[in-house]
């Protein structure tokens, strides 16, 4: 949104009031009131116009902005606990389905299936686990078994997620559970045989113990008698060596064993203590279960009211807890009990539920209510309304029923006899003998595909154990190369230690090598610099005598600056002596003059013109003062300038004394002239070779640095004529200036790193050349 530039906003004002209404917009915005949105944006324009703001207005409109900030706050508050109170919600879930699991199944599984959601929306993945793992338990119990697998198949991605080492022993036995309730006892015998290889990888004995429950459970089911109570047996002993409570299920399938080996006392032991046990720790279930059988036993032992009053109990509580398919089971029971006694009105009201309870469950155990009912026809009309139903239930039940199938076709064959339709009768009754050996084959094949799975099993726990000795092997062989290495190692250690030390020692003798080399190298670098301090031109005593003349002079070297400079000098200049010493020629007088004197004293070098003799004289103020520039011979190049309103054109004579002609050169022997003159073009060459390969700078930067040499500006290009006249005999003036080349050398020697061949070239040919400037002496 763009705001005008208003006349407040020059005065100073308008930025409080643009921050104003914007947060009065996003007031307006945050609260839906477009009311106060629109006199808000009225005020605006009317402050458009006014040219200042009353402050009393401003101070208003702040305290407004006050007020409605704790409502913003709480608006950020709520947005906040959104957050949170998905949490509470999803824990709130989770806490009740827990709690109703057992207690009230058919409220739990919706609880359930919503808590795990809720806790995988928060990336909760152990609470989202268990959730989807009761609500399998409880969809089992409620007999819908698609929403059980639906529940597993949602459990199982979650596995790689959780912490919990029994996860896998978990799902896996959850999944034999409800194979063995579909009857898939196959199926439910492999699942256990996982889970209890789960248990065992996790070493986890209480999930041992109960996957050997299962496993007796499984085999019991299947007939292998034998096989079963090795399995329950080997559970208990778990359970008793470790102190583990809750043995109720245990037991009561121990009980539920011993009754069908016919050891009823053992069997009401063991199923008394199941009972005490799971009521005392609120298992309420699997106490009715365990009451189931009990009635079971109480019939075996011939007290039929015992059996229905417990059956009455059970069932009670089913219906409490809406178990469908466990009051479909109670029911039968009660209306089989009750035609065995010959009471056939309560058997036919129980049969009645029997029915409405299979048509919830889909029709599920009608044929076993019809079964019932067809030993109870005793009319024709009863035996033509019972067959007519056990058909249409037998072509419902289909082939998942196949154990019923025959005892149905034997009922049905039974019923057509009885209503002299023996044809029929003889087709049922070969139908069920069909059933009967196919069933005998199928149970057949299910104790082989339970001795297939045992053995495979078997198999697999041999080709584990052959692994784990192999695995035992290998590591035994890798702690032995481990510790073969770990020698290696040390010997090793020890050898690098021993060459360490040879080569610490080797190096610190390199080091004092070096040291001692770095020494005598300094020493030398030393000695260069003396000795080119000492080939300086002693230029105090020249000073000296420039001053006993009373004479205004000042002189220069090749690089421009002042080496020596009289007092009168200083007063002609007007400077301070001390300002005037060491500094630039240029920065000392006019620049202009001070090219000038330099061109004239480069000039006379390059023509070997004589010390003393007046190279120029020129005005340098308009008072009528003068200067004058001489060349001044003495071990190195150096200019003169005598400054003053009336100074002679005559040669001055301290200034000719001192510019003496080169000493040794005069007492140049002719047969040594020429080594010499080689020798210093050698010394010369020498130098710059090594100064050009050691800094890759060219000869203009050695006289630039050294500040030996004079630097000329040539068409555009800066030269040093006169050291390049030293590099080469048909150049060399008559007259060389020899200190000059040493002074090169020795600046060389000392301000450049050089290889030893290069220093030991130079340092050769220096010698060389004092040697042969002695005898020239």
């Amino acid at each position: 949104m763009a705001y005008p530039t208003t006349q407040g906003q020059a005065n100073g004002v308008s930025a409080a009031d643009s921050m104003l209404f914007f947060a009065d917009e996003l007031l307006s915005l945050l609260h839906g009131s477009t009311c106060g949105r629109d006199g808000l944006r009225a005020d605006r324009r009317a402050a458009t116009h006014r040219e200042t703001v009353d402050a009393g207005f401003i101070a208003m409109r702040f305290r407004l902005a006050w007020l409605r900030l704790p409502r913003f706050a709480l608006l950020l508050l709520a947005a906040i606990n959104v957050s949170a109170a998905d949490v509470d919600g999803a824990a709130e879930l989770l806490s009740e389905c827990r709690h109703l699991r057992l207690a009230e199944p058919a409220d739990a599984l919706p609880r359930c299936e919503a808590a795990a959601a809720a806790m995988l929306a928060l990336d909760d993945h152990e609470a989202g686990f268990e959730a989807w793992m009761h609500a399998a338990e409880v969809a089992s119990q409620l007999g819908d078994r698609a929403r059980a697998e639906a529940a597993l198949d949602q459990a199982v991605p979650l596995l790689v997620r959780v912490r919990d080492p029994l996860a896998a022993h978990r799902l896996a036995r959850r999944r034999g559970l409800n194979a063995y309730r579909d009857g898939r006892p196959v199926d439910a015998l492999s699942r256990f045989l996982e889970a209890l290889a789960a248990a065992r990888a996790s070493d986890d004995t209480q999930a041992i113990a109960i996957s050997e429950n299962d496993l007796g459970v499984i085999h019991r089911h299947l007939g292998n008698h034998a096989v079963a109570l090795g399995h329950l047996q080997s559970s208990l002993q778990l359970r008793s060596v470790h102190a583990e409570s809750g043995h109720g299920a245990l037991l009561a399938n121990i009980g539920s064993l011993y009754l069908e080996l016919g050891d009823l006392a053992a069997a009401r032991r063991d199923l008394e203590r199941a009972l005490d046990d799971h009521r005392d720790n609120g298992r309420e279930m699997q106490a009715q279960q365990t009451i189931e059988e009990l009635a079971r036993l109480d019939e075996r032992e011939g007290r039929p009211a015992d059996a229905q009053a417990r059956l009455r109990d059970a069932l009670d509580y089913y219906r409490d807890v809406r178990a469908p398919r466990d009051q479909l089971r109670v029911a039968l029971r009660l209306a089989s009990l009750e035609a065995e006694q010959g009471a056939r009105k309560p058997a036919q009201a129980w049969l009645e539920e029997a029915r409405r309870l299979a048509r919830e469950l889909d029709r599920h155990g009608l044929l076993q209510v019809e079964l019932i009912a067809a030993r109870l026809a005793d009319s024709d009309a009863a035996r033509r309304h019972t067959y007519a139903a056990l058909a249409a239930a037998l072509a419902d039940a289909g082939e998942s029923a196949t154990a019923r199938s025959a005892d149905a076709h034997a009922a049905l064959a039974d019923l057509a006899e009885a209503l002299g339709q023996p044809q029929q009768g003889l087709v049922h009754l070969r139908e069920s003998h069909r059933l009967a050996t196919a069933l005998q084959d199928s149970r057949h094949g299910e104790r082989l595909d339970a001795l297939r799975v045992r053995f495979d099993v078997a198999r697999l726990e041999a080709e584990r154990d052959r692994l784990f000795a192999e695995s035992a092997r290998q590591e035994a062989l890798v702690a032995v190369r481990r510790f073969e290495t770990l020698l290696v190692a040390v010997a090793a250690l020890l050898a690098l230690a021993a060459l360490a030390m040879m080569s610490q020692a080797r190096l610190y003798r390199q080091r004092r090598h070096a040291d001692l080399q770095r020494v005598a190298l300094e020493l030398r670098i030393g000695d260069a610099r003396q000795a080119a301090t000492l080939l300086r031109s002693d230029l105090r005593s020249t000073e000296w005598l420039l001053e006993q003349q009373h004479r205004a002079a000042l002189v220069f070297d090749a690089a421009g600056t002042v080496r020596a400079i009289t007092a009168s000098a200083a007063l002609e200049l007007g400077r301070p002596l001390a300002e005037l010493q060491h500094r630039k020629l240029g920065e000392v007088m006019d620049p202009e003059v001070a090219e000038w004197a330099q061109s004239l004293v480069d000039s006379a070098s390059l023509a070997e013109g004589a010390a003393g003799v007046d190279l120029g004289e020129r005005l340098i103020g308009g008072d009528g003062m003068r200067v004058r520039c001489r060349k001044l011979d003495l071990e190195e190049e150096l200019g003169v300038l005598l400054i003053g309103r009336d100074a002679p054109a005559a040669g001055d004579t301290a200034v000719a004394e001192a510019a003496g002609n080169d000493a040794p050169s005069a007492r140049v022997e002719e047969d040594s002239r020429s080594a010499f003159r080689s020798r210093l073009v050698d010394l010369m060459q020498a130098s710059t070779d090594a100064w050009e390969r050691a800094t890759r700078k060219s000869r203009v930067e050695l006289a630039e640095a050294s500040g030996i040499w004079r630097i000329t500006i040539d068409d555009g290009r800066l030269r040093v004529r006169a050291l390049d006249r030293y590099l080469r005999a048909d150049t060399l003036p008559e007259r060389p200036r020899w200190r000059e080349v040493l002074r090169t050398a020795y600046f060389v020697l000392a301000e450049v790193p050089l290889e030893a061949e290069q220093r030991q070239r130079i340092e050769s040919l220096v010698e060389e050349l004092l040697h042969l400037a002695r005898d020239r002496e």
